[in-house]
């Protein structure tokens, strides 16, 4: 038969203890991971509104790269009442998402964000030629809070939607002199060569954001091809 072990010093003596888990502190458990739960769940619904509106957006502003000057007024003005019902629905998420727990939660919404920040300089520039400023953003969609522990609009979010929109205006500016509007290319290239050298005061390291800013690059090449051909054609006024 097999022996037992010896003791390998004489203080150490065998203690036998059983654990007994508190069914209590289980419930407490469960409780507190249901309610959790149940937050998330409520604000991916959120969420799922502010996104249906944001898909509504973009049908609306991709109609302006087939559209004269006089019906891309008529469509910014479409959009500008759409960014009305987002500002509702933002302050509805923005409800729903309890003090100081933002970033426990801001993964769920950064991308929508982002694609807001996109279409609404894509339509400010439609309108104005101008670029959307933060402030600007915060102001369209009323959350304007500075407090990190409330809800609010990162500046990386505000970033990460203007690098997207160069590529949208160069498709524009193509878009365009299909339909005769050659004034068009030449806003765009002088727009994204701007934009292009404000982005390059930027400290962005190597982050998230620097392959996107280096991407404006080749915009900036596309946009000025397009204005080149153009003035090779002749069809540019001097």
């Amino acid at each position: 038969t097999t022996q037992p072990l010896p003791c390998l010093h004489p203080n150490i003596v065998s203690v036998s203890h059983t654990f007994d888990m508190d069914p209590a502190f289980i419930t407490s458990l469960q409780k507190q991971f249901d309610a959790c739960q149940e937050l998330s769940e409520q604000i991916g619904a959120k969420v799922q509104q502010v996104e249906a509106l944001q898909a509504t957006l973009e049908k609306t502003l991709a109609k302006c790269h087939y559209a004269n000057r006089d019906t891309q007024v008529e469509l910014v003005t479409e959009a500008r009442g759409l960014f009305e019902q987002v500002k509702v629905q933002m302050k509805v998420l923005a409800d729903c998402v309890p003090v100081g727990q933002y970033f426990k939660f801001a993964g769920s919404w950064s991308f929508v964000v982002q694609q807001l920040v996109f279409l609404a300089s894509f339509m400010v520039f439609v309108e104005s030629g101008a670029l959307l400023t933060w402030d600007q953003f915060k102001d369209l969609i009323d959350v304007t809070s500075a407090d990190s522990s409330q809800f609010h609009i990162e500046l990386e979010s505000y970033l990460h939607g203007i690098c997207k929109l160069p590529s949208e205006l160069t498709r524009l500016a193509t878009n365009s002199v299909t339909q005769g509007d050659f004034t068009r290319a030449v806003e765009v290239s002088q727009f994204v060569s701007e934009l292009h050298d404000g982005f390059k005061l930027l400290n962005l390291k190597n982050g998230k954001l620097r392959p996107k800013f280096d991407g404006i690059k080749y915009e900036v090449k596309k946009a000025e091809s397009i204005v080149y051909d153009l003035s090779i054609r002749g069809l540019l006024k001097k």
